[in-house]
This record gives C-alpha cells, sequence and structure tokens, in this order.
C-alpha cells in the first residue's frame, strides 16, 4: 500500500480468531477518528440510557420504602399488642 502521498495513516493490528494470525489494516487518520467519535457517542447515548434506568429504579425503591412505612406505621406496636392481650386476658 502506498503511504507516500502525505495522507496520516495508522495502521490496526486485527487478530483472526479462526487463524490466530494478526492482520494489519491501514486506514486513514480521519476515518479512526469517525469511528472512534461514533463509538463515543453510542457509549454516551447507553450511558444516558443506563443512568435514566437507574434513576427510575431508585424512584421506584423510595416508593416501595415509602409504602412500606406506611403500612408499618399502621401496625399496632409490641406494647400497645402485649397490654391487648394482658388486658383480654384479666376479663
Amino acid at each position: 500500500m502506498d503511504l507516500s502521498k502525505g495522507k496520516i495513516f495508522e495502521s490496526i493490528c486485527l487478530i483472526d480468531k479462526a487463524s490466530s494470525r494478526s492482520k494489519h489494516l491501514y486506514v486513514n487518520h480521519y476515518e479512526v477518528n469517525t469511528i472512534f467519535r461514533q463509538m463515543e457517542k453510542k457509549f454516551l447515548a447507553a450511558s444516558n440510557q443506563w443512568m435514566n434506568r437507574i434513576n427510575e429504579l431508585d424512584r421506584k425503591i423510595d416508593t416501595v420504602e415509602s409504602n412500606f412505612d406506611d403500612i408499618i406505621s399502621h401496625l399496632p406496636s409490641k406494647e400497645s399488642a402485649t397490654t391487648t392481650t394482658g388486658s383480654s386476658t384479666q376479663q
């Protein structure tokens, strides 16, 4: 491959899984940057989706905790349950 045209080329080493041989792929520096920018955009989009899901789960956990607190607050305490049992036994 003629690399003398003044363009910056980078060598990317690829490993062929079937033969375990490495191959060198020469690509234009601009193409490499474009590929990395596309990968970065995909990563950021996936990262934002992940954070949105985590925030949604956090809100759901808060709701469940609040519901449990409401349920527990309506249950009789140990002291009042013992007193009720004790007074009914005395009668």
